[in-house]
């Protein structure tokens, strides 16, 4: 079964759609199954779209919800493309990572809600309570269709000895150029299988030039304007870095096979370890193991823009209101409801209510911060340290740069680089096929 139905379901949802203006809310959602899979062993855990419908629940304790979880996101993009198409469709949409809805031209298409005067009427919003580049970015057109629920700020991660013994001055990397740079030169010392830069820990943009570019803080395209942002020379050296970095999977293959049950022994052999987890809570966990299995300090950095030092953030959950939705006030007290829940502490995200960072921050800052559980076990971590925590709490505060994920951007990069970063094509072939590919998705 592809589609999960929980909570009511009172209605026909066959290719047909459910109609917009039915009495109970209906939300629609991936769950793939693949997060709870790897983080099975947590025990009790609950995704972030589920928690936001178990608060919602909790705060309107009277209204009628019908919520359809999809497991397959080709299904999810296929069923809403038809539904919206003949005006029906879910109340309430929740995207994230997997999602390959086009969301962007979805908003730019009015599929979905203007929200903005409902945000202005509503006394309980209070701008300040979030963060106000990561709303901004939500915002187009001047109109607020998309609403964030969860982002990341990506990061890489290794130690002061590792830094020490590669020669790579830390400053370095507090530009994105100096990353860069740092990065090619390790690949090019690298002269055998049991040495290598990278290591994945549940990434999604290790060798992913799609993720590569975000982080630069440039995007791809433009779609109010209906331009390709991408300039030829500005682009090479990230696509570079990148083909460098895929040239190097059978390192990363050897080493995550031969030691990935044995942290201490990866990290004696890579450089880098790259993650896009919850940035507060990993960097408490990593610097624990590193401390206590190699007697390393840890290092976080975070990838900085090319504007300048504010490491880049990328929003990976969005809410939005259907525009033919017969429960707009509802739908939006959902919404309202989603962006003030907590992201789960083991999620990838962050929370985009401040508050729920703070916490988490001072959580694992505290003297009595010495046992944590997870589901049936139970670590013994000490507080973090001020230098290790200290780049997430300056990305927070600081970020200026953000980001939004366009799933069909990202799918036509995937294919119009495969070719050059297995190295069976040039640069100059790649660009020409990813530039026309991108103009001919903006015509559409």
């Amino acid at each position: 079964m592809i589609i999960v139905f929980c909570i009511l379901v009172s209605c026909f949802l066959g290719l047909c759609g459910c109609s917009a203006g039915a009495k109970e809310l209906t939300v629609y959602y991936l769950d793939t199954g693949a997060q709870k899979a790897q983080l099975s062993y947590m025990g009790d855990y609950i995704t972030f779209f589920d928690k936001a419908v178990a608060a919602f629940q909790k705060a309107y304790p009277g209204e009628k919800l019908n919520v359809v979880r999809f497991e397959d996101p080709d299904e999810m993009a296929e069923r809403i493309s038809i539904e919206t198409a003949t005006g029906k469709g879910p109340d309430v949409f929740l995207f994230n990572a997997e999602s390959k809805v086009d969301v962007l031209k979805m908003a730019q298409n009015g599929k979905f809600e203007d929200l903005t005067s409902y945000f202005t009427n509503d006394d309980s919003f209070l701008r300040e309570s979030y963060y106000g580049p990561i709303l901004d970015a939500c915002r187009g057109q001047n109109a607020q269709y998309l609403v964030p629920l969860g982002f990341d700020i990506p990061y890489l991660i290794t130690t002061e000895e590792k830094l020490q013994e590669k020669g790579i001055a830390a400053d370095s990397l507090a530009a994105y150029e100096g990353i860069l740079g740092a990065i090619k030169a390790d690949i090019a010392a690298t002269r055998d299988l049991e040495s290598g830069t990278f290591s994945n820990q549940d990434t999604r943009f290790i060798s992913n030039l799609y993720y590569w570019q975000l982080l630069s803080g440039e995007d791809f395209v433009d779609l109010e304007s209906g331009t390709v942002l991408l300039d030829k020379e500005d682009f090479r050296s990230t696509a570079e870095t990148v083909l460098d970095i895929s040239g190097q999977q059978e390192n990363m293959k050897h080493i995550l096979q031969t030691y990935s049950r044995n942290l201490a022994e990866v990290m004696k052999r890579i450089t880098f370890m790259t993650d896009d987890e919850n940035i507060l809570f990993r960097t408490w966990f990593y610097q624990n193991a590193f401390e206590k299995t190699m007697s390393r300090q840890l290092r976080i950095v975070t990838v900085p823009s090319q504007q300048g030092p504010s490491p880049v953030a990328i929003v990976t959950e969005i809410a939005a209101v259907n525009a033919n939705s017969g429960n707009k006030e509802k739908a939006y007290s959902f919404v309202r409801v989603a962006m003030d829940t907590e992201q789960p502490m083991y999620s990838y995200e962050l929370s985009v209510r401040k508050e729920y960072n703070e916490k988490l921050a001072e959580t694992i800052s505290a003297p009595s911060a010495a046992t944590y559980s997870l589901g049936s076990q139970t670590f013994n971590l000490d507080p973090v340290q001020d230098m290790c925590v200290a780049p997430a709490l300056d990305a927070l505060e600081n970020m200026t740069t953000v980001m939004l994920l366009n799933p069909k951007v990202a799918e036509i990069v995937k294919e119009s680089t495969k070719e050059y970063l297995a190295g069976t094509s040039t640069y100059d072939a790649m660009f020409d096929n990813l530039t026309n590919r991108l103009g001919l998705y903006l015509s559409e």
